[in-house]
């Protein structure tokens, strides 16, 4: 898994970024 990769990245992103980043994955997992 690319866990420590995506929270690296988590971290660097602004908070705007990062909350629209959380919303993709929430969408994506909610169509499976």
């Amino acid at each position: 898994m690319q866990t420590r990769l995506t929270m690296k990245v988590l971290i660097g992103m602004p908070l705007r970024e990062r909350a629209r980043f959380a919303e993709g994955l929430l969408q994506l997992a909610g169509r499976d």
